[in-house]
């Protein structure tokens, strides 16, 4: 039985609505989920409170269901920006206002959703959160979030972990190059003790 908790999950999908009906109207329609997710969203969740019900279920298939159902949708959403780049004339503000919408909803239909699926056992689940990864330029996070974050988390070592003080900004310049440079490291390491160079198909 799923619980009616797990229907809420559901609303993650709007802002891909959004991205493709604007992507495929073209125009400023490319600016729907822009509004939406930088817009309405952000305003809406300062008047909904937060759901603090603890309802679970181990062998209910509906929230992993949504998860998959991410994967299809993030393909959709990249195809229809493929699409409409394709299709329409834009100027040079509708493309950034396009890639924008589209960027917003990668971060949190493939990114925040990868994040999930690469903590499962089941193999093609993790397959499935290094291909959202891979959609975001982001696959580096597979290796540095299990293999550096999760032990290191807190300390100096893990690139992820905000430092005393600084400010968005310079954390996401430290952090994203620290998260590169440390998942190469370990793929070199590994692939160097199996007797493979580090720049191959293997890495």
């Amino acid at each position: 039985m799923t619980h009616s908790r797990n229907y809420k999950y559901l609303w993650s999908l709007l802002p891909a609505v959004f991205v493709v009906t604007g992507n495929l109207l073209g125009g400023w329609w490319v600016a729907l989920n822009t509004l939406f997710s930088l817009g309405v969203l952000a305003v809406f969740e300062n008047f909904v409170s937060d759901d603090k019900s603890n309802e679970a279920d181990e062998n209910d298939w509906f929230p992993d269901g949504i998860l998959v159902v991410h994967v299809l949708v993030q393909m959709i959403c990249i195809g229809s920006l493929i699409y409409s780049m394709s299709t329409y004339n834009y100027n040079l503000i509708q493309f950034l206002i396009m890639c924008l919408s589209t960027g917003v909803n990668s971060g949190s239909s493939a990114i925040v959703i990868a994040h999930e699926l690469v903590h499962r056992k089941n193999k093609i689940m993790r397959m499935m959160g290094q291909f959202l990864l891979f959609t975001t330029c982001n696959i580096y996070f597979y290796i540095d979030h299990l293999k550096i974050h999760h032990k290191w988390v807190g300390t100096e070592r893990d690139p992820a972990t905000a430092r005393y003080g600084e400010n968005l900004y310079e954390f996401f310049v430290r952090s994203t190059f620290g998260q590169i440079r440390s998942s190469y490291l370990i793929e070199a390491a590994r692939l160097k003790a199996d007797g493979r160079i580090p720049w191959s198909p293997y890495n």
